[in-house]
């Protein structure tokens, strides 16, 4: 039980200076705003190895200490009132190194496999044509949306 109440003490903790951070994000000044938008994706590159490390160990106890559901692999096993779920993915033959290894026998693909045509777009083939006004193309374009990114100054680490 002492390993519950450390960790509540611990997220006890982390949430009051995470709100303390949030509220005083209101009263930096304009040149502060990238070094605390650099500082949060700092904060969430951490919490997401740990939560990759958790994870991991998670995985580990189900394959370990549970049962397997289906004949695809699911798993579940249950630990401190929680039911742990492993639910493999991208289970099956891998299309791209199926197509690899047949190429490496020499063995044409089409031959075993189902192919997928996509278009790309070429914009002097478009224009040849001349079958789209461009209003029709304009309809056409992406919904023009941003990222935005703050890059590290390399003096400051």
């Amino acid at each position: 039980m002492s390993n519950a109440i450390v960790l509540a003490d611990e997220k006890a903790k982390l949430f009051t200076a995470l709100s303390s951070y949030a509220n005083a994000l209101a009263n930096l000044s304009d040149e502060q705003v990238p070094a605390a938008f650099d500082m949060t994706d700092q904060l969430r590159d951490m919490a997401e190895e740990v939560r990759t490390r958790l994870r991991d160990r998670i995985l580990l106890y189900v394959q370990a200490k549970g049962r397997q559901l289906t004949d695809k692999g699911s798993m579940t096993a249950e630990s401190g009132g929680f039911k742990l779920t492993a639910i493999p993915t991208r289970t099956g033959i891998d299309p791209k190194k199926l197509e690899a290894l047949l190429r490496r026998k020499g063995i044409d693909p089409a031959v075993a496999m189902d192919a997928t045509i996509t278009y790309k777009v070429n914009m002097g083939k478009l224009a040849a044509c001349a079958a789209l006004t461009p209003g029709e193309l304009t309809a056409c374009s992406y919904d023009k949306a941003f990222r935005v990114q703050v890059d590290r100054r390399a003096d400051s680490e």
